[in-house]
């Protein structure tokens, strides 16, 4: 029998990540472009594959699959190097403030539950006995504790168990222990255990890793002021523990720093499913796909990728080159509808080649779509001229949207000068007839056989120009319904789309001048979905984007035309309740709107023949007991939303 051995540690607060080779991350962001660059191609042409109008066998469909799922998988694995690199900078953002360890067990409870059923491997939970509160970040607690978990399942016994357990130190700080029946770790390897991209031997078990999660572990544990421990006992299993300080519970949280993550969206629709004449102006559709695109890449798989993927949509027109040199000459000889333009060139990077541009484009008007997978000159890009910015790798589906809708706005553009010019023509011929009647007025008796040709050539050209007034006048009021139409994409959430946060803030501050003025009351509810995450993990993204939409559905019929329903992001949403005019009857008539909605949304949802449940919790705030302005009414309601979760979720609060 082999013998047991038990090994220990308690790792050091401090990682020397220069031991183990980590460069600065400036360098890992520098590399993550030579990574996300092929990894683009890889993606992109898989996706053509899958989206090919032959149809794949079942093993070449099964192949790309494995393509995608691979692939999509190394992006999640060097945007986690990012955020190593992040956190061993210091430049990673927490948000520190009391958080129920009660909560975040039974989040990872819903969470990790699945996977242990999966493998057949029981788990246990505590029940605390008295809510213990630590000052950490809510998500990166959950984070470190879920990690451990899936480690703990992952590397078990078959039928094997794992315990979750807890102590309190010195009446000061509580230890969270998960003890598993693994195979345990010897002391070289449990020597090595924190190294990054190291498994210890675990490479060919069948389990997906890199290597990270334990480090980045660690590293957040200490930087938000606790410790990480680990036991080990070969043939006998392994002992995980971190501990934090105890805190008070406090009524307001308190934040040490807030990041407000902003994101938007583009609907995923297929070009050949729009019907031009109901969604575009009366633009020719066959205009747009006959339109001069230009592809400026020095990487030949990215040229390829994208030539491929517009000629598939219909594009007829596509040149390419991988000089950045050229492509001045080319545009001035061409002049393209739409560039689409690589920042990182040898020679000559895409910003010269803007400021070349400029110089041949006449009116100013830069077609220029950039795709890079250097997302951090988004911004510049943007100010230099370019009219998008597309990150490597992307979704095919989503670049063909943007480029539709980009050679729209450029046509009618072109189509709007072209008008002018012509209106300029026809001006110049009147007064050169008008001109040439009063140098003839003193031979009008002589002459009169011209005058009248003259003068028939007169209305003709005055027909013209009327022709040409209206022609304009369409064309003005076609730009007008395209901005109109960007507009409301700019102040809409293009999944469900609801309100955004942009269109809610400009809501807000016109009801909070017309509440002063009026002395009327409205009411802002904060909604987050509970236990969504766990939907997204077992079912996927895809299905947790149906279960979105079918919650604001829900939520745009609990409530009167005159309120707005808002996507704050993930799955946050805001409510603006207006029009309440008696005091007396404002609470009760938000406490049934609250009730409708929660009542609504517990509905199981039944989503691609998945049954599914979930359950809201809504914080609310009153104008103007609860803030005069609409940024601390928001924070105020959300605040109230996270004692209702406090409370056992699926229930509703009023800030207090």
């Amino acid at each position: 029998m082999q013998k047991k051995t038990r090994t220990a540690t308690v790792i050091s607060p401090v990682i020397d990540f220069k031991k183990v080779g980590f460069a600065q991350s400036d360098f890992l962001t520098n590399m993550s472009y030579e990574l996300r660059t092929p990894l683009n191609a890889i993606l992109g042409f898989a996706q053509l594959l899958e989206t090919d109008s032959l149809p794949l066998k079942s093993s070449q469909k099964a192949s790309v699959e494995q393509i995608l799922q691979a692939g999509w998988y190394m992006l999640e694995f060097i945007n986690k190097i990012i955020e190593l690199a992040l956190s061993e900078s210091g430049k990673i953002s927490l948000s520190f403030e009391p958080v129920s360890l009660r909560d975040v067990l039974l989040d990872c409870q819903k969470i990790i539950e699945p996977l242990a059923q999966k493998r057949n491997i029981s788990i246990h939970f505590p029940l605390l006995d008295k809510p213990y509160f630590v000052k950490v970040d809510h998500t990166r607690i959950k984070q470190i504790l879920v990690s451990l978990l899936s480690n703990a399942i992952k590397y078990n016994r078959p039928e094997g168990s794992v315990d979750v357990t807890y102590s309190i130190i010195n009446k000061t700080h509580i230890r969270l222990i998960i003890r598993d029946t693994g195979h345990g770790l010897s002391s070289e390897k449990l020597e090595q255990l924190f190294e990054p991209f190291n498994r210890l031997g675990q490479e060919s078990s069948g389990e997906a890793g890199v290597g990270i999660d334990l480090v980045m572990s660690k590293l957040l544990v200490e930087l938000m002021g606790g410790n990480l421990g680990v036991e080990s006992t070969v043939d006998i299993g392994s002992v995980f523990w971190f501990e934090f300080a105890l805190t008070h519970h406090t009524k307001k949280s308190i934040r040490e720093s807030e990041v407000v993550e902003l994101s938007t969206g583009i609907a995923r629709k297929e070009i050949n499913n729009v019907s031009a004449k109901e969604s575009k102006p009366k633009l020719d559709v066959h205009d747009i796909f006959n339109a001069k695109i230009l592809i400026v890449d020095d990487q030949e798989a990215n040229v390829l990728l994208l030539d491929q993927m517009l000629h598939e949509a219909g594009y007829t027109s596509i040149s390419f080159t991988m000089n950045p040199y050229a492509v001045n000459d080319l545009n001035r000889k061409n002049h393209y509808d739409l560039i689409l333009l690589d920042l990182q060139m040898p020679g000559m990077d895409g910003f010269h080649i803007m400021e070349n541009l400029k110089q041949s484009e006449c009116d100013g008007y830069l077609p220029v779509i950039v795709i890079s997978a250097h997302e951090k000159y988004r911004v510049r890009a943007l100010q230099e001229g370019a009219k998008d910015f597309i990150s490597k790798p992307f979704n095919l589906s989503e670049v063909l949207m943007r480029i539709y809708n980009m050679l729209e706005v450029r046509l009618l553009h072109k189509e709007s000068k072209n008008y002018s010019l012509k209106l300029e023509k026809v001006v110049r011929e009147l007064r050169e007839t008008e001109s040439n009647l009063l140098s003839a007025e003193g031979v009008l008796s002589k002459e009169k056989a011209v005058l009248n040709e003259n003068m028939l050539q007169l209305r003709e050209a005055n027909a013209t120009l009327v022709s040409n007034n209206i022609e304009a006048h369409t064309l003005t009021k076609k730009m007008e319904e395209a901005k109109v139409k960007m507009t409301h994409l700019a102040q809409h959430d293009a999944l469900t789309g609801l309100p955004n946060r942009l269109l809610l803030n400009d809501r807000l501050a016109q009801m909070v001048s017309l509440a002063d003025r009026q002395n009327k009351l409205f009411a802002v509810m904060f909604l987050d979905l509970d236990y969504f995450k766990l939907i997204n993990d077992e079912y996927g993204h895809s299905i947790g984007d149906k279960v979105l939409q079918v919650v604001a559905r829900r939520l745009l019929a609990c409530v009167r035309h005159s309120d707005t329903v808002c996507r704050q992001g993930g799955d946050e949403f805001v409510i603006l309740l207006t029009d309440i005019e008696q005091p007396e009857c404002a609470v009760n008539s938000t406490k049934s709107v609250a009730k409708k909605i929660l009542k609504a949304l517990t509905t199981p949802y039944l989503i691609d023949g998945l049954e599914m449940k979930a359950s809201v919790s809504i914080g609310i705030s009153m104008y103007p007991d609860n803030g005069l302005d609409a940024d601390t009414l928001i924070k105020n309601a959300d605040t109230a939303m996270y004692r209702a979760k406090e409370a056992g979720r699926d229930s509703y609060q009023f800030f207090e």
